[in-house]
């Protein structure tokens, strides 16, 4: 029996748009951009999995999307979840502190785009990633750089990138307007390795935010049971 392929489905392999259709999970992506040629997007798994010194090697993939210079390279990390009711969002930043967010529909800006990023994938996980033409409306430059849309990231949140062999603080935000809170740092290195190192004495922050959060409320309510 003969199948037919969608026409739609035809014509992005034709043109290389990213054939994915993922349903965005919370996971951090790891985004790089030259500004030209093609993008990395790399999924390195949800905030709350992150461990002291925890690194990525992600030199092969670069090379792949045709990155090969890391002195100018723009690349940041942007993830955001809804925790039991409680909405985060994570973010890079080079020089300012990221804003707050003030309700669970200002939170929706970000959700957006992350699963506009995320649609790419045919699988979300540790370990994937996509390689988007940088034209392309869900690549990274276009999400976090250069698009026009509003509903792409850098129109509804701001710029995450950092350029270069570098280090950003990495922040935690909630939707409650709270301030957001340095949690770590991640870093660059020349080899093509991303590094996240906790900010000390907020280890706790994601840790309780992500695990510790569920614990202590089944704690809770067994007790008022």
């Amino acid at each position: 029996m003969k199948m037919h392929v969608p026409a739609l489905l035809v014509a992005m392999v034709a043109v290389g748009l990213p054939v994915g259709g993922a349903t965005y999970n919370g996971d951090l992506f790891l985004g790089f951009t030259a500004q030209n040629g093609t993008d990395l997007i790399y999924d390195i798994g949800p905030a709350g999995s992150l461990v002291a010194g925890q690194s990525w090697n992600v030199s092969s993939y670069l090379t792949g999307a045709g990155i090969t210079s890391l002195s100018d390279v723009k690349w940041g990390v942007i993830g955001d979840k809804n925790v039991l009711g409680i909405r985060y969002a994570w973010s890079t930043s080079a020089e300012t502190v990221p804003s707050s967010i003030p309700n669970s529909a200002v939170w929706g800006t970000l959700d957006t785009p992350a699963r506009s990023i995320a649609s790419q994938f045919t699988t979300i996980g540790v370990g994937q990633s996509v390689s988007p033409d940088s034209s392309f409306d869900n690549s990274w430059k276009q999400q976090t750089i250069a698009g026009t849309l509003t509903t792409q990231y850098h129109n509804a949140y701001g710029d995450p990138n950092i350029q270069g062999v570098n280090s950003g603080d990495f922040y935690q935000v909630r939707a409650d307007g709270s301030a957001p809170e340095a949690i770590g740092s991640f870093s660059l290195t020349t080899d093509g390795t991303v590094r996240f190192v906790p900010e000390p004495g907020t280890w706790k922050l994601l840790g309780m935010s992500l695990v510790g959060f569920a614990v202590v409320l089944r704690r809770k309510l067994f007790r008022s049971a």
